[in-house]
């Protein structure tokens, strides 16, 4: 191995063990509490090293959120593999979501939230905010092609429009994940429901709608 491409590996080991540094204290304190001072120490790095890396909690924080959208998408494309027909699909597809979000409710939708809330200064289509906003339309797109598919094969409705209905069911999942990890000590405590199984009535509501009769 040359040392070109050894430093090269070195330096994406650090970026990987720096985000997995930041998710872990953002779990810990949340996205507000975490700070690069505690990030740094976490990645068992000077503060100076981690600006290197990246020069502000922002610019890690979409990092971060870029990473956890990629793992996202390719969940849900690896999910529809293998199926016959678009409704199959749909129905897999929805079983990664939930899937996802229970093992990262902690971390995913405070990362969400906070881009949605910074939408309003993003500038430029080469930042990795903007590949966040790219990566959710390239969900968007998976899904259209699934429900088109299922409408061709007859296991999903004619009379929708796949690509809105795509869009819409997006939004509407990523909006609905984002309150029940808000709300979900509450519905645990207060109206004994458990946020998973709200998310399943979801989807299992959205897949009513979808199939054939």
């Amino acid at each position: 191995m040359g040392v070109i491409e050894r430093r090269g590996r070195e330096k994406a080991h650090r970026r990987r063990t720096i985000l997995e540094a930041a998710k872990r204290e953002i779990l810990k304190h949340g996205l507000d509490g975490a700070t690069m001072a505690g990030i740094a120490t976490a990645a068992e790095l000077s503060k100076g090293a981690l600006y290197l890396y990246f020069k502000s909690k922002e610019e890690l924080v979409y990092a971060l959120l870029l990473n956890s959208l990629e793992e996202f998408r390719s969940k849900l494309e690896i999910a529809a593999q293998g199926k016959d027909t678009g409704f199959e699909k749909a129905v897999a597809m929805s079983q990664a979501y939930g899937t996802f979000y229970r093992e990262n409710t902690g971390t995913y939708l405070q990362l969400f939230q906070y881009l949605d809330y910074q939408l309003y200064s993003l500038t430029g289509t080469n930042s990795t905010a903007f590949r966040c906003f790219q990566i959710i339309e390239e969900m968007k797109e998976l899904l259209t092609r699934v429900l088109q598919e299922g409408q061709a094969d007859g296991s999903i409705r004619e009379n929708i429009d796949a690509d809105r209905s795509a869009a819409m069911l997006v939004h509407m999942t990523e909006s609905f994940m984002q309150r029940i990890s808000a709300r979900g000590r509450f519905f645990e405590e207060e109206e004994n429901y458990d946020p998973l199984a709200l998310l399943q009535q979801l989807f299992d509501m959205i897949l009513y709608y979808l199939k054939s009769n």
